[in-house]
């Protein structure tokens, strides 16, 4: 998951359905939190970046959640489903009573929908990189791009009725059957992810283009204010049906807030949450009334500069290798506080499939500067190294990023863009030669990373998640490899092998692991960090005064 988001992200829910979370009497108020920059879309279907999928996840549930063990735990499934011996097909069975914000009932039709409209064209999602293992996905696929450009040609009446995709079926009113073209052990927690969070069909085709705006879900909260570039408000869903209700009345989120402002606004008690900035950080950590209500933890997370390789001069590999000799990552963590560790590779610690005896490039100037002789670049040259705005300490990481680059010869120009222009551009085919990105684990796999990241299979003209466009067929064929592996020790060692050629070949230059250092009023009881998350809201209550 795209890491311009947990500096913004605050999450919430799937205990929401848990037993054991409810807190009586003492349960009531309102959460107050902020944030710097508006959401572009609340449709599941069209959730990229981890800060959205914080608010997704109150509005919305999904078949499966993870617990804070990182167990997968069934969610609207009644129970964790029926696979078949060859691990090709899924039933899952459906939660009876669950219904969405506008009162109907939930029914196994509602996921069959929510799968299927990601497939079609106008409904612009990313999800379907994740979900094309699903049994006649790639000609579905196509037969829907195929029938969108027919009604871009006004000839709709030529189109054949609407095709069904094969491998997601409901077989009656709640039972749900899910079936691949190829295991793949990883499957199932790509059912945590919003892509498949069932939505009703009325509501879709009543609101249209704007449902990003009018979402209707089957979480313990739903929307009931949105003041673009201000604030939102969530009330209770009183459709809620869960075993715990939540444990607050409400939560608004102002809009438009830099986190040196929040950082005064949770100073004076007006705020119930707070990401720490970095600046802040060993003053809020050694403040003897605030000491007792920070949290940290490492994030199963990994910054990178992503570098295209289909763009000058990054299409050489030892240009890119040069960039990876030439930053300092020990320097990137003592500027920033100290807050992550330096990344050996792309999968970080906690993740299936990390190597913990890797060993990356070490900070070496003069190979770099050799290196980049080689290539034909003996006085370096110049590039813009993009970065979004929502992302502040980012800033600073490239600022020394900078600085040693400047150092062996490649003149790196900062350009600060808003989050939704980054987004979009960094994931548009031949556009963005450099940039600081990073990634967040959407399950704790590393598929999740190499296979999202670095699949050259995968890459896309528009919405594509390997930024760097990186495309090498050996490592395809181990990433493929390792997906439909059935032996646990056979996939990690497949997805190790294939992390090997993608660092040798370097299309990223890994730079932190990062902690994220979040706190809150004393009032906010149940406060602590998951490690997939976050801060769950519905196990939080309010201190009465």
């Amino acid at each position: 998951m795209d890491r311009r988001s947990f500096l913004a992200a605050l999450a919430a829910p799937a205990a929401a359905l848990l037993p054991g979370c409810g807190h009586g009497a003492q349960s009531a108020g309102t959460l107050r939190l902020a944030y710097e920059t508006d959401f572009k879309s609340l449709d599941p279907a069209q959730c990229f970046d981890a800060s959205t999928l914080q608010v997704m996840r109150i509005l919305y549930g999904g078949l499966l959640d993870c617990d804070d063990d990182l167990k997968l735990v069934p969610w609207l499934a009644a129970e964790m489903p029926e696979v078949s011996a060859d691990r090709l097909s899924y039933t899952f069975t459906i939660r009876q009573g669950v219904r969405f914000a506008n009162g109907r009932e939930l029914t196994a039709d509602d996921f069959v929908y929510a799968i299927e409209r990601i497939f079609e064209p106008a409904t612009k999602s990313v999800g379907t990189t994740f979900l094309r293992n699903l049994r006649g996905a790639e000609p579905f696929g196509e037969a829907r791009q195929r029938d969108a450009e027919e009604q871009g040609t006004g000839r709709r009446e030529r189109l054949a009725e609407p095709r069904r995709l094969e491998g997601v079926r409901a077989l009656d009113r709640c039972t749900l059957r899910i079936e691949l073209e190829k295991p793949d052990l990883a499957f199932l927690w790509l059912l945590t992810l919003p892509y498949t969070y069932p939505v009703p069909r009325e509501e879709v085709e009543r609101h249209g283009e704007v449902f990003s705006r009018n979402p209707c879900g089957t979480g313990p909260f739903l929307l009931d204010e949105w003041q673009r570039g201000q604030r939102l408000g969530f009330g209770r869903n009183p459709m809620f049906q869960g075993p715990a209700r939540p444990g607050l009345d409400r939560i608004e989120m102002l809009i438009g807030y830099d986190l040196m402002t929040q950082t005064m606004m949770f100073e004076r008690g007006e705020l119930d949450l707070l990401n720490i900035p970095l600046p802040d950080l060993v003053r809020l950590s050694r403040d003897p009334r605030w000491s007792p209500q920070v949290r940290s933890l490492l994030l199963q997370e990994t910054d990178f500069l992503s570098m295209n390789c289909e763009m000058e001069p990054f299409t050489d590999p030892r240009v890119r290798q040069a960039v990876s000799y030439a930053v300092n990552r020990e320097r990137i963590v003592q500027f920033t506080s100290g807050a992550g560790i330096p990344a050996q590779g792309l999968v970080p610690p906690g993740v299936f499939g990390h190597d913990p005896g890797r060993k990356g490039y070490g900070y070496d100037p003069g190979r770099a500067k050799r290196m980049l002789q080689e290539a034909g670049y003996p006085d370096g040259f110049a590039v813009e190294l993009w970065y979004p705005t929502d992302v502040p300490h980012w800033g600073q990481i490239c600022q020394v990023a900078q600085q040693d680059l400047k150092k062996v010869g490649i003149r790196a120009n900062l350009k600060q863009v808003a989050e939704s222009i980054f987004n979009e551009a960094t994931a548009r085919r031949r556009t963005v030669a450099f940039s600081m990105y990073g990634w967040t684990e959407d399950y704790p796999d590393a598929s999740d990373f190499l296979g999202t990241l670095c699949d050259g299979s995968k890459i896309a003209e528009e919405e594509c998640t390997n930024a760097s466009f990186y495309n090498n067929e050996d490592v395809n064929e181990l990433l493929h490899r390792a997906a439909v592996a059935t032996d646990e020790a056979a996939r990690a060692d497949l997805y190790r092998r294939a992390e090997d050629l993608i660092l040798e070949d370097a299309p990223v230059c890994v730079l932190i692991h990062p902690k994220e250092y979040r706190m809150c009023q004393p009032r906010v009881k149940g406060f602590t960090l998951h490690p997939m998350w976050f801060v769950r809201y519905e196990n939080l209550w309010l201190e009465r005064a």
